[in-house]
């Protein structure tokens, strides 16, 4: 369904014009300090929230000093990550004196609202960890211990009704070894999905 067609062009605001924002809505986003990503993927170094050609994107605060890049992984994709701040229940915020960001961040995407497929790949070439990730509210991965260079990536379906993709780190139960990181993220229309324009 596109603006000017069953909806009435009163009701759709500018994004419905763009192609990238119609029904047919995909992004995919690599987490890395460079400014490029491998075909496909656009880069996000940790800026905040901001507008990026036709999409708005990035981080509650700024996370550029998150980033790592590791190269240890034939798969650049893989082998770059930005790191949640730790859980602030985990051993590294516990400590006297923490060495790291213990302050919750988030990171957001504009969307239209409707339903979307959100996968997200999580993992470090180089470290263990223990993750917890939700989006949108609902729980992606909880607790889940990764050895180094091993990676997981669940995907679900989300529901959208204030225009926002909403990744969290927040940690439920068990934080100790908590410190969430993040590979890519990829969204798309759900299948049968219709935009409400607003």
């Amino acid at each position: 369904m596109h603006c000017g067609d069953k909806i009435p062009l009163r009701n759709c605001d500018e994004r419905s014009k763009d192609p990238k924002l119609r029904d047919q809505f995909e992004a995919k986003i690599c987490f890395t300090p460079k400014s490029e990503c491998p075909s496909g993927f656009l880069p996000d170094s940790g800026e905040k929230f901001q507008e990026k050609g036709s999409l708005s994107y990035g981080w509650s605060g700024d996370m550029r000093s998150m980033t790592r890049t590791r190269y240890s992984h034939f798969d650049a994709l893989l082998d770059n990550l930005i790191l949640f701040p730790a859980d602030k229940n985990s051993k590294w915020c516990l400590a006297e004196k923490p060495s790291t960001i213990c302050e919750p961040m988030s990171w957001m995407l504009k969307v239209p609202n409707g339903k979307y497929i959100v996968k997200v790949t999580v993992g470090d070439p180089v470290n263990k960890a223990g993750y917890w990730l939700k989006v949108n509210g609902k729980v992606f991965i909880d607790g889940k211990i990764l050895e180094k260079n091993q990676f997981y990536s669940p995907n679900f379906e989300v529901n959208v009704g204030n225009e926002r993709i909403k990744v969290t780190a927040d940690c439920d139960f068990d934080c100790q070894y908590v410190w969430s990181r993040i590979n890519t993220i990829e969204i798309k229309t759900s299948p049968g999905n219709f935009f409400s324009f607003n």
